[in-house]
């Protein structure tokens, strides 16, 4: 009966590396001690009580590989109320397969978050990260990844905080006349403030048939 099996990894010069070993009726062991990105073909010998088997056929290359490395560096500035300019520096180690892509992820204060990918070579230049609230405080942070998976996002942030915009429009909720020259005009406020208080209301009365326009102003 076969007792044991052992799988040795050979490099591209034929160089035994390391051995693994398993105990019979086991058919698969973990080969540790390898460089990541490095390829490596394997070979088999099987051992029963008289002794052990001449080595199998070598295997195809197989080349082990881990996620990627944090990004070096991620430094970020507001580019307008709603967008980011973001620079990435490249992470020191790629795991042992080539980085295919990296994704800034900004994260609002509710937390909520504006995720932005690119390829790996787009790093060479800013990154604009659009979909950002006007006014708010975002922290930016970045992983790269590869095709085992996605590493650790950069162990620093940069925080920015985008200038306020102007609001959106208002409606008019209803109108109707108060006087003989005065009206009442009742306002619904705008769905967003442009990341700062509103601090006033101006109305703009046209004369249907025309004529001068009115406008008056309030902060309520």
């Amino acid at each position: 009966a076969i007792t044991s099996y052992s799988v040795t990894a050979y490099d591209s010069s034929g160089n035994a590396v390391t051995t693994c070993t398993v105990a019979a009726p086991a058919t698969s062991c973990v080969v540790t001690g390898l460089t990541n990105g490095t390829p490596y073909t394997y070979k088999v010998v099987a051992t029963n009580a008289i002794g052990s088997s001449t080595a199998s056929a070598a295997s195809a290359a197989v080349t082990p590989a881990t996620v990627p490395g944090a990004p070096a560096t991620v430094s970020a500035s507001a580019a307008s109320a709603t967008t980011a300019s973001v620079n990435v520096g490249a992470s020191t180690t790629n795991g042992g397969s080539a980085i295919t892509s990296y994704t800034i992820i900004a994260t609002g204060p509710s937390g909520a978050t504006i995720v932005e990918t690119v390829t790996a070579s787009a790093i060479s230049g800013a990154i604009t990260v659009s979909g950002l609230a006007p006014g708010a405080q975002y922290s930016i942070k970045v992983v790269a990844t590869n095709a085992v998976g996605s590493g650790v996002e950069t162990v620093a942030s940069s925080t920015i905080t985008t200038p306020a915009a102007p609001p959106s429009a208002p409606g008019v909720t209803s109108a109707a006349a108060s006087g003989s020259t005065s009206a009442n005009i009742t306002i619904s406020a705008p769905t967003s403030n442009g990341g700062a208080s509103i601090t006033g209301y101006s109305t703009t009365f046209t004369p249907v048939g025309g004529g001068a326009e009115v406008t008056e102003t309030s902060t309520t």
